[in-house]
């Protein structure tokens, strides 16, 4: 019988991020069960991992694969860690300021990002940085030698009393920069509406499973994830089995092999009973 590798999405998936109720004991019982049959569970997600927090880390997953496929751990070896150019570092962030955007550059070990100076989205997004990740957040440095991917924030908020329409339209045009000069850069960028997520276009969760099984020696497992978002497509296209949570995207619901209860309906665990995953 085959080695099972299961891989899981974090927010949306394990729990959402604030919520007090955290990841559900079913969730933790079918992973329990899953190890214990010898089987493999690992983290797929978009945060580095400056952002998984100890809460996430302590439960004992077999391994990451962090920062959209940037960073690949297994067993607490370090596999690969693939940095951005800091020449592009420092481009991105000259334009998200004439742009009046923020750009969170996202490490191992820390998130960089400044306080915005004016109101707005943004700012509240800073707030929730500092409080959510505390030790964790520092000034922006283009010369940190851990940034991995990085997120631009929009800032939707008229602080001129313009029209909505007309802020939009100014914003869409930034955007639009943003993401040329991250295609320009051989990077990819998924446009997630208020902001935008860069990262080289190499790597990505799908590119982060081929490699984790190329890399640990598991490429005949049999593979399984779970996932809520369209950034989690390519994840399931890597796999034998892909799950959607019960509130997921219908785009990923479509190329999924099914979908199952929401998260905190115990939906992971009872995905896992169905497919023989756990007894």
């Amino acid at each position: 019988m085959n080695m099972k590798i299961v891989f899981f999405d974090i927010d949306g998936t394990l729990y959402y991020r604030g919520d007090r109720r955290g990841i559900p004991q079913s969730t933790l019982e079918a992973i329990r069960q899953l190890q214990a049959d010898g089987n493999q569970a690992v983290i797929c997600t978009g945060r580095c991992m400056s952002c998984i927090e100890p809460y996430i880390q302590n439960i004992g997953f077999d391994g990451y694969i962090a920062g959209c496929g940037t960073h690949i751990i297994h067993r607490g070896r370090e596999l690969w860690y693939q940095v951005l150019d800091r020449e592009f570092i420092r481009r991105m962030n000259r334009l998200c300021r004439e742009e009046q955007m923020m750009p969170v550059f996202e490490g191992s070990r820390y998130l960089y990002v400044d306080e915005p100076e004016q109101p707005g989205e943004t700012l509240e997004f800073y707030r929730f940085y500092k409080r959510f990740y505390e030790g964790k957040v520092r000034p922006v440095d283009c010369e940190a030698d851990d940034i991995c991917k990085l997120t631009v924030r929009l800032n939707p908020w008229d602080e001129k009393g313009t029209s909505e329409q007309a802020y939009i339209s100014s914003d869409t045009a930034g955007k639009e920069r943003i993401m040329s000069l991250a295609f320009s850069a051989g990077m990819e960028a998924l446009d997630k509406g208020s902001s935008v997520e860069i990262f080289p276009a190499e790597c990505g969760k799908g590119a982060g499973i081929r490699r984790f099984l190329t890399l640990t020696g598991y490429a005949e497992a049999d593979t399984y994830a779970f996932g809520d978002g369209i950034n989690d497509i390519t994840m399931m296209e890597q796999v034998d089995f892909g799950v959607a949570l019960g509130h997921a995207d219908p785009e990923l619901v479509n190329v999924c092999f099914c979908e199952t209860d929401d998260l905190y309906e115990d939906g992971i665990y009872n995905a896992c009973r169905r497919l023989h995953l756990i007894s």
